[in-house]
């Protein structure tokens, strides 16, 4: 089987790879140095009909954020922040999907801690080789939009960098 490059998928279903799909969200602290931590996809799914229109849903593990600090990580699992033991998934689902020049953009609504915002994630890289596709996808979120708003600004940024490097399967 060849690479190919791609900004689309084939039409078909499309299922996220836990195993091999990294999610990291990346914060400013302190205004100065990044915090990143790492979590857990549960379940993705990306459907996509004979003509590219497309849906699609995530699912995270809330209680899975880990970054370099097991204290830093209660912390940010606890109902101060995440409340991952009310709040177990943070999911994302897609609303419209559109190919560009570079890449491909998917605007859609992220849900967590029981309220849900707008969120736009940014795609590019698209390798697909057989049934097996990898991509990558940026987006910016305002934590205090989704109700992680204890802590004042000028000690946790509110704007949070998320990247997906993604793996997938076709559901043959």
């Amino acid at each position: 089987m060849t690479n190919q490059s791609s900004d689309q998928l084939p039409s078909g279903t499309w299922r996220l790879d836990p195993e091999r799909t990294a999610i990291t969200a990346t914060v400013k602290k302190l205004g100065f140095y990044g915090v990143a931590a790492t979590m857990t996809l549960t379940e993705g799914t990306i459907e996509i009909d004979d003509d590219q229109q497309v849906t699609s849903g995530v699912i995270i593990d809330a209680s899975s954020y880990t970054s370099k600090s097991s204290m830093r990580d209660r912390h940010v699992r606890s109902a101060k922040f995440l409340d991952a033991e009310t709040h177990p998934e943070i999911s994302f689902k897609t609303d419209v999907v559109k190919a560009g020049a570079d890449g491909w953009t998917a605007t859609g609504t992220i849900a967590l801690k029981g309220l849900s915002s707008p969120m736009v994630f940014e795609g590019r890289d698209v390798k697909i080789d057989g049934p097996t596709a990898r991509f990558r996808a940026h987006a910016v979120i305002d934590r205090r939009a989704v109700g992680v708003d204890a802590t004042p600004a000028f000690v946790v940024a509110n704007n949070i960098s998320v990247d997906i490097d993604a793996v997938a399967h076709s559901a043959l």
